[in-house]
């Protein structure tokens, strides 16, 4: 079976390989946001640490607030994450749907159309 771009199984690789590494990337900066914590340093910036957690890194999050985190974090950080997974839920429950597919099929189809608009047209006789 080949891996051909654009192809299912290219695709539910890719997917795989962002979230593999989107997620060791979030657990090495709670690693290190927690040595830092530890000396008395300048912490990782909670910001930052919740926008990998939105980009796909909830699980290392989730598992690293529970193993390293030896303070609680405030109480703003954890509803943020917590809100951050209830997000992820749905949107995973929604893609589960019919309807849930055909919308972001459906946005697939007219963000193509509206980049395709964007672009510029190439000149006369050459083929793009």
């Amino acid at each position: 079976m080949q891996m051909l771009p654009g192809s299912p199984a290219f695709l539910a690789l890719s997917l795989v390989l962002y979230l593999v590494f989107v997620n060791g990337l979030t657990m090495f900066l709670y690693a290190v946001d927690a040595r830092r914590r530890a000396a008395d340093e300048w912490p990782v910036p909670e910001s930052t640490l919740l926008l990998l957690a939105c980009f796909g890194g909830t699980p290392a999050a989730m598992m690293a607030a529970r193993w390293l985190d030896r303070e609680p974090r405030p109480a703003t950080f954890t509803g943020t994450l917590n809100l951050i997974v209830a997000t992820h839920l749905m949107a995973a429950i929604t893609l589960e749907t019919q309807k849930g597919q055909a919308m972001v099929l459906d946005f697939g189809h007219s963000t193509a159309r509206l980049v395709a608009q964007l672009l510029p047209a190439p000149p006369a006789g050459e083929n793009g």
